[in-house]
């Protein structure tokens, strides 16, 4: 079973103060998806969604909210979403994600709202070569990470 969460406040109004956990960091806070819901893109586009963002921003005005969602070719939550956060990161395969994809999400989710893309399963290999010559500083830098 999952931990209460996002579903439900969104579908049955439960307190954010009892959703919200804490964590061993002082300033990250984390809450839970909950139990999936029958509606999940009803639920992440309702006004109950957006509200729900502006009291959050307006709890945590010195942080950062981040909201992991799914790929957005997968589902319409994301979408949804999308509409409602200041920026997009996008996070790809390296080496499986194709190029034709993200362009289509940059178009479906626009252009303006993608802050950058985040590279996950790159091969080390890449950073070896590039490390031989003017970009030394990059694989170096991936090293120590």
């Amino acid at each position: 079973a999952s931990a209460p969460g996002l579903s439900d406040h969104l579908a049955h109004g439960r307190p954010l103060e009892e959703l919200i956990l804490r964590t061993p960091y002082e300033r990250l806070r984390i809450l839970p998806g909950g139990a999936p819901p029958p509606n999940p893109a009803e639920l992440l586009s309702s006004n109950r969604m957006a509200d729900l963002i502006d009291e959050i921003r307006y709890r945590y005005d010195d942080r950062y909210i981040i909201v992991d969602s799914p790929p957005p070719q997968l589902t319409a939550e994301t979408s949804a979403m999308a509409r409602l956060v200041d920026g997009i990161l996008l996070v790809v395969r390296s080496g499986s994600t194709k190029r034709e994809i993200v362009e289509d999400v940059v178009e479906k989710l626009g252009r303006d709202k993608i802050l950058g893309v985040v590279a996950n399963w790159v091969d080390e290999r890449v950073f070896a070569y590039y490390g031989k010559g003017q970009y030394a500083q990059y694989g170096s830098y991936y090293q120590q990470a």
